[in-house]
């Protein structure tokens, strides 16, 4: 099954000849009046992709920052349904005899500071899931057991990034680390074939991650006090990333 796919690829968007950047849409996803900057650029990325109806979001969200861009989406005009990021580059790059693969991307949005992230794809009836996964800043994914597990039971690796620079080091550390290859992910491929998967259920939005490493970051005064519980609530909550 084929779907049309948006992808925010980190927040720079390639329309026609130019790009449009949705960055403060991704990076400030937790405050309403903060992404609300990025508003008018979404509004155009949706003029340009009206027959889109699936948008790729942040493997590392969970339903908490998922809705919220769904929302956005929904208010510029396009009622788009939320696929993790992971499971359209699987979905695209994985060969047909592959049960599993990693992938690994090199930016979070919202930053937290240089981390990585990788996340195990199964393939199940298929289709892809995503499975376990780690959050790591670089220089500790060589000799991090959770990475090499995760590296072990992958059949391919693929990376990810906005920097090319990040993606060729990712390359370069899975292989010198833990003797695997990995390809980097090609964007016109994940746009054309990301879809090839169901949409996006519950689970699929809650990876079984520790809890978010989180980066220093001013907070707005005019918050409000329902968001802030909501996150607080969420954060003392066990499972997985459910707040993200």
């Amino acid at each position: 099954m084929t779907a049309p796919v948006l992808d925010l690829a980190y927040g720079r968007v390639m329309c026609g000849d130019g790009v449009l950047d949705v960055l403060p849409m991704l990076e400030e996803i937790d405050s309403e009046e903060r992404r609300g900057v990025a508003r008018s650029a979404l509004i155009e990325v949706v003029r340009r992709h009206p027959w889109a109806s699936r948008v790729l979001v942040p493997t590392v969200w969970g339903p908490v920052r998922t809705a919220a861009m769904v929302a956005e989406l929904r208010d510029a005009g396009v009622a788009a349904e939320p696929l993790p990021r992971a499971v359209a580059i699987a979905a695209s790059h994985a060969d047909a005899a592959a049960a599993s693969c990693l992938v690994v991307e090199t930016s979070l949005l919202p930053s937290t500071g240089g981390h990585w992230s990788a996340h195990l794809l199964v393939r199940r009836d298929g289709e892809w899931t995503v499975g376990t996964g780690e959050v790591t800043l670089p220089g500790r994914i060589p000799v991090d057991p959770g990475w090499a597990r995760l590296a072990e039971r992958a059949d391919a690796v693929f990376v990810d990034g906005p920097d090319p620079a990040a993606v060729q080091r990712a390359v370069r550390v899975m292989a010198d680390a833990f003797g695997v290859r990995a390809d980097a992910v090609d964007r016109e491929v994940l746009a054309e074939y990301g879809g090839r998967t169901r949409l996006a259920c519950g689970a699929d939005l809650l990876a079984g991650l520790p809890l978010p490493p989180v980066a220093p970051r001013k907070r707005s005064a005019g918050a409000p006090a329902v968001v802030a519980a909501m996150l607080l609530v969420a954060a003392a909550g066990a499972a997985a990333w459910t707040h993200w």
